[in-house]
């Protein structure tokens, strides 16, 4: 007999279903990822259900904004530009340096009290094609 018809795969099925937590840690209710990857996308959320991502690979810049009393930020992808509106956005804009968000949920304004130091509430996002 062939020796290739005992060939045994070390590769698990891909049919195989993996725990979301098996890849991504909570801070807040920020997702991050939690390894390094080679694809990388970023997944905004809004209350209403309505979801849309962007790979990492298209972002051209973000422009920081810190007004008195909330911050804006610019996300300029190739495509389009995500306008962000929150609190606590230099902690976010840290973050988006190293491509660690995953998904970053819109907050309704009114369950925003006090946010602490390491708190990050996106309010509002809006989605512009360039």
């Amino acid at each position: 007999m062939n020796s290739n018809q005992f060939f045994k795969s070390n590769l698990t099925s891909t049919t195989e279903h993996c725990p979301e937590e098996k890849f991504i840690e909570r801070k807040d209710k920020l997702q991050l990822y939690k390894n390094d990857s080679n694809v990388r996308n970023l997944c905004f959320e809004w209350d209403d259900g309505r979801k849309a991502f962007f790979n990492y690979a298209y972002l051209v810049s973000i422009m920081l904004t810190l007004e008195e009393s909330y911050n804006l930020m610019a996300i300029t992808f190739t495509s389009d530009t995500v306008a962000l509106k929150g609190y606590n956005f230099p902690v976010l804009f840290k973050l988006l340096l190293t491509h660690a968000p995953r998904i970053i949920p819109v907050t309704n304004f009114r369950y925003v009290n006090n946010p602490g130091k390491d708190d990050i509430f996106v309010t509002e996002v809006s989605v512009k094609k360039n």
